[in-house]
């Protein structure tokens, strides 16, 4: 639920969905796929997370994109099923969070009220990826050459501010994986 009622969203480095334009992200009602109102993103969507920070449910994304349209948004953007906003948009936020990274994911911690991450990679100085007979600026190396390890970090938000969590066992450093909410053992 994005705040606009349940829906299924799909992101990446696509420019249509369906019959429909669409910039790197659309929405699907059940029966068509539709562009998400606004502007679209400008560079690759690789992780979509509904959240509710206490206010009202949102979409979170997360990619290589700096900017929802004129909205400047550091590759972390709220959609809440009306318009835009960046994550961050106070100095406390920014300052406390976490290094730029891609392939990574998160979920929403529904016990704690709290939206997770996991791992990811450093983003290097941007290349370009082909996919097809299309050709993708992209911000990190390509997805079958990694020039350092993976982060082996967890962070949390709580809505306001990005917390790093050290943990006495943590799972190995790790990119390109899935997280979700476990019902049944109440963790993410």
């Amino acid at each position: 639920d994005d705040g606009g009622g349940p829906a299924l969203y799909a992101g990446g480095g696509f420019t249509t969905a369906g019959d429909a334009t669409a910039s790197r992200i659309a929405r699907w009602d059940g029966s068509n796929w539709s562009a998400v109102r606004g502007h679209g993103i400008n560079s690759f969507v690789e992780a979509l997370v509904a959240f509710d920070d206490g206010v009202v449910p949102a979409l979170y994304v997360g990619g290589s994109f700096t900017a929802r349209g004129a909205v400047a948004t550091n590759r972390v953007a709220r959609w809440d099923g009306t318009s835009w906003s960046p994550l961050c948009t106070d100095a406390a936020c920014v300052a406390s969070a976490p290094p730029p990274r891609f392939n990574t994911t998160a979920a929403w911690d529904r016990r704690r009220h709290r939206l997770v991450t996991f791992g990811g990679e450093v983003p290097d100085p941007p290349l370009t990826c082909n996919f097809g007979s299309q050709t993708f600026p992209r911000n990190g190396v390509p997805d079958d050459f990694v020039a350092t390890p993976p982060f082996a970090d967890t962070w949390e938000f709580d809505g306001t501010t990005w917390t790093q969590r050290v943990t006495p066992q943590s799972p190995p450093s790790r990119s390109l994986h899935q997280m979700a909410w476990d019902e049944r053992a109440s963790a993410v």
